[in-house]
């Protein structure tokens, strides 16, 4: 897709539903981005890091600055990270939730549906196209903070 048209240059089942897994944590980065501030701290509890898969290993009680909680969620794909920023932004998981699927209308994204922050798949409502990532990677691309965040090679938080 051209990331200043929208055409799509090519393109093979861009249609086609499929599971989005880790890629979800770019809508998640975009959610909080657009939703919410990245200069304010979120206070780590047991809820926030009861999670499978990869983690950045936040622990109880941890204080720390949304900002490098997307650092931890993109650079590490830090399922903790996600679900803190869900729950510590929004108050909950659903919460947070509705908010990436108004994102999604918001982009266009008509044939995707995400139930958590993580990707990870667990009832078989996280679906998306190709074609609706692609609308998701260019609306995210024109968020300066977005861009810095992944062009970062190497992020150590204070």
């Amino acid at each position: 897709m051209d990331q200043i048209s929208g055409r799509v240059l090519e393109g093979s089942n861009i249609e086609k539903r499929i599971l989005p897994a880790s890629t979800t944590k770019i809508l998640t980065c975009l959610t909080t981005l657009n939703y919410f501030d990245i200069n304010n701290y979120i206070v780590i509890t047991e809820e926030m890091i009861n999670v499978i898969g990869s983690k950045i290993y936040l622990e109880v009680g941890d204080i720390i600055l949304v900002k490098d909680l997307l650092y931890g969620l993109m650079l590490n794909s830090g399922n903790d990270a996600g679900t803190a920023l869900a729950i510590g932004l929004a108050g909950s998981i659903d919460n947070f939730v509705y908010l990436m699927n108004e994102e999604c209308k918001r982009i266009g994204m008509i044939n995707s549906t995400f139930e958590n922050p993580t990707g990870l798949d667990e009832n078989d409502k996280n679906y998306t196209t190709a074609y609706d990532m692609a609308l998701l990677m260019k609306d995210a691309l024109s968020n300066e903070t977005f861009r810095q965040i992944t062009k970062t090679k190497e992020y150590q938080a204070p």
